[in-house]
């Protein structure tokens, strides 16, 4: 247990002991502590910690030996997450998490503030997790290799939700975490690509994957989500889990936190194996994003939301009027909400517009903001999607304005096609065989047959791309031969 004993201050009380000493006015307690911090300071020869830090407030679990950690089941679900480093689940007076509360108190001791310390105890403790599960990553890559060519039929379920909802659908065990997550989670559930962070965990070890480099408002929140992350463009779905049974975690908006839980239903053999991403099943209608349209937020204070509307489907008058204020979400902005909707071939169609669009950036996901000054704009998106040097190489950076307001949403795009590492095919969904349009160069398609499906959507985004690349070339050429 923590001794959270130095953040009382913080919840507007004073104490005796908050006068002039950081230690109980108490003797016997303060020997007690005395002898806490120099049994802490014993076991703390596997991180680094700045001497201002109170070790008295650091998690017991991270001042061991990394090498030995095995994560524990979280309490609160019966699953392992976060590493197996959980924290505190207390709140202090004024309603903060202690882990929160930690940070606050620490942030000027850690990183940048201090070259000699750069990370803080928790980050070095899951950074030789990190290191430890990459390794074990990379020795077992030749012993499921051979799952990169069987495809896996998946089902995904938000956590204790009552009526489930669901998707089922099928994926190449060979798609990387992140064109699972962007190209085929994200939209056949319901969520906006890239706007906010997002998780997978192994239920195994509790080792967990995301976007990294993500600028997501919710990212804000790793503190409190095992504080850090495998890139997920460097696995593959096959890497996570091998047989039917298996569970991983995923868990979508790091601050209102809905948690999903994803099984293996069928691994199938490569000979009825294509790699193409279908959805096959489902029900219920994707949650409004934000939490917006019910009290409260999450998955947890959905629950009470979905009871209210299920004593109201008989009166759809009254049933609309409470739906109304989740139309303000952006998963819901252009069409009517009911908790009960889902169509598999309307979940088919947002796959294929996803698979058929440029991957995410998330170094510039989606931002609300409202600029300070009138024309403010054009300084505003560049401070907040990619800072003072501008969007990152080949991508520009878009602002649209919001209805009735003054606001604006950002979001940086990718002006090229795909890195390999999140590429599949645009028609069907399939990581294997790629190949770059020759006319285009903007997607890549897994053979022949998908191109020739694909001519009838594609044919007017290539010839465009052509002609715009053609008129760059006779201008350049133009200039050149005026300036000769």
């Amino acid at each position: 247990m923590l001794d959270y004993c130095r953040f009382s201050g913080l919840g507007g009380s004073s104490s005796h002991e908050d006068e002039g000493s950081d230690m109980p006015a108490d003797p016997a307690m303060a020997a007690y502590f005395q002898q806490v911090a120099r049994d802490a300071a014993a076991r703390a020869a596997y991180v680094k910690i700045h001497p201002q830090d109170d070790i008295r407030t650091i998690d017991p679990i991270v001042l061991a030996d990394p090498k030995e950690h095995v994560a524990k089941p979280d309490p609160t679900i019966g699953k392992k997450e976060y590493w197996g480093v959980y924290g505190e689940e207390e709140f202090t007076r004024p309603g903060i998490p202690l882990a929160t509360m930690r940070r606050m108190k620490t942030q000027m001791l850690y990183g940048r503030s201090d070259p000699n310390y750069p990370e803080s105890p928790e980050n070095q403790f899951v950074t030789a997790l990190m290191e430890r599960k990459t390794q074990q990553l990379a020795a077992q890559r030749e012993h499921v290799k051979h799952l990169f060519g069987c495809d896996f039929i998946l089902e995904i379920e938000l956590h204790t939700l009552k009526p489930r909802i669901w998707r089922r659908f099928r994926v190449s065990g060979a798609i990387t975490l992140n064109a699972l997550q962007d190209k085929v989670i994200s939209p056949i559930m319901g969520w906006v690509r890239n706007y906010h962070g997002y998780l997978f965990i192994d239920r195994v070890d509790g080792s967990q994957y995301g976007p990294a480099g993500s600028n997501a408002i919710d990212m804000m929140h790793m503190h409190l989500s095992g504080y850090k992350f495998l890139d997920d463009k460097q696995f593959r779905l096959a890497q996570l889990v091998q047989e039917a049974g298996q569970e991983f975690g995923y868990s979508y908006d790091l601050g209102d936190h809905w948690d999903h839980e994803v099984k293996v239903v069928q691994v199938l053999p490569v000979s009825e194996s294509t790699g193409r991403c279908e959805v096959l099943d489902g029900a219920m209608a994707c949650p409004p994003e934000d939490s917006n349209g019910f009290e409260g937020m999450g998955l947890w204070d959905y629950q009470p939301f979905l009871d209210e509307c299920a004593a109201l489907r008989l009166k759809p008058n009254k049933l609309r009027r409470k739906c109304e204020g989740c139309e303000v979400s952006l998963n819901y902005k252009d069409r009517p909400f009911d908790p009960w909707h889902f169509s598999v071939a309307e979940a088919n169609i947002a796959l294929q517009q996803a698979l058929k669009s440029k991957a995410s950036v998330h170094a510039g996901a989606k931002l609300f903001a409202t600029p300070l000054r009138p024309g403010g704009q054009q300084q505003m998106m560049v401070n907040m999607l990619a800072g003072p040097a501008g969007p990152p190489k080949h991508t520009r950076s878009e602002m649209h304005k919001q209805d009735g307001g003054s606001s604006f949403m950002m979001e940086t795009v990718a002006t090229r096609r795909d890195p390999r590492d999140v590429s599949v095919c645009a028609q069907c969904g399939s990581p294997h065989n790629l190949r770059t349009c020759s006319g285009c160069k903007q997607l890549r398609f897994c053979g022949r047959d998908c191109l020739k499906t694909a001519w009838k959507w594609h044919k007017p985004q290539c010839t465009a791309v052509q002609a715009e690349r053609a008129g760059k070339q006779a201008a350049t050429g133009s200039s050149s031969r005026q300036l000769s």
